[in-house]
């Protein structure tokens, strides 16, 4: 008779930054994947790398992996580990943009909150790969998903008074909150104002290049020149304008420029 450890075949790392969410995962996973080994449990994209690094190669290795996550987000860390050996499911609330990237890709993914039903399917379909001994690549799939969603991205609609302007978030240089409204600030000095208050349009915008600064500024870090030394600290931006920066949110954005030494 096997054992409760023959039994699980899989070697599970769960990582998301929101620990509710963790824990959610976790429980699901002992109710409903019998055969998964939870062998870490990790609450940043820091340690998610530090146990992926520590995989044995050899086992049947599983990621759950959390797209949004402070400092690092998904993609960003697995750049950092795509050499490794391991499948990955990615637990996500991302907008449709990005789902449809998954689903072109034939990457797995689960919408949170998670069902217990679409749990199984993932898992199984994980297991079916490691049956037929296809080993994904987490290079190629990094590759290809960035390609898919920048391409999916390539335009957003803006809808003002007058119609609606398709444009490129690779030119947005900044957004700034008007009352209920946002005002972009475009590469060429063009302004757009939308009727859209600021945390609508930063649900919006992909954050690997935007950056949610003060409760009144969104910007993108490609546009940033400088950053200015003051109690909150602020940012000069391409377009002359110093944007501050929430106190609350500093530590963050230093670290997510890698500006900590400053």
């Amino acid at each position: 008779m096997k054992t409760t450890e023959e039994k699980k075949s899989l070697q599970v790392i769960l990582i998301d930054d929101e620990r509710n969410g963790l824990n959610a995962l976790a429980s699901l996973i002992s109710k409903y994947v019998p055969q998964a080994n939870v062998i870490a449990q990790c609450n940043s994209a820091k340690e998610g790398i530090e146990a992926i690094r520590k995989l044995n190669p050899e086992e049947k290795n599983l990621v759950f992996l959390d797209i949004e996550m402070p400092y690092q987000n998904g993609f960003e860390m697995l750049e950092e580990v795509k050499d490794a050996e391991f499948e990955v499911i990615f637990t996500t609330a991302f907008q449709q943009y990005a789902i449809k990237a998954f689903k072109y890709n034939a990457a797995d993914y689960l919408l949170k909150p998670i069902d217990p039903t679409e749990l199984k399917a993932a898992v199984s379909r994980i297991e079916q790969r490691f049956a037929m001994k296809e080993k994904g690549s987490v290079k190629k799939l990094l590759s290809n998903l960035q390609q898919s969603m920048h391409e999916e991205n390539d335009r957003i609609a803006l809808h003002t008074s007058e119609g609606i302007e398709l444009i490129s978030p690779m030119q947005i240089v900044r957004c700034e909150a008007q009352q209920s409204y946002t005002l972009f600030i475009l590469a060429d000095k063009t302004k757009i104002l939308i009727s859209k208050n600021i945390g609508e349009v930063e649900s919006l915008l992909p954050s690997n290049i935007f950056m949610r600064v003060h409760k009144s500024h969104i910007i993108n870090v490609r546009f940033i020149k400088k950053y200015m030394r003051s109690e909150g600290g602020q940012l000069l931006m391409s377009d002359g304008e110093l944007v501050d920066i929430s106190r609350f949110r500093k530590e963050e954005i230093l670290s997510r420029l890698n500006l900590r030494s400053l």
